[in-house]
């Protein structure tokens, strides 16, 4: 949601390109009904519990 202003930019300046979102299914209802979208593809639950890898570690936790 924090870069719906990208996407007016983006729109904006290339009229005819059809824009696909990933969003989460807990962001989805608030932006679901923007006319810009073309399409949006799920993510997930955005829920970080259920990104873990490889027993406790999130994704991206031991990366330095």
């Amino acid at each position: 949601m924090l870069t719906t202003p990208l996407l007016v930019a983006l729109s904006n300046a290339f009229p005819q390109t059809r824009f696909d979102w990933v969003v989460s299914s807990w962001g989805r209802p608030a932006i679901i009904g923007n006319p810009r979208i073309t399409e949006l593809i799920d993510a997930g639950s955005g829920d970080p519990e259920s990104r873990r890898v490889g027993g406790n570690s999130p994704i991206g936790a031991s990366i330095a």
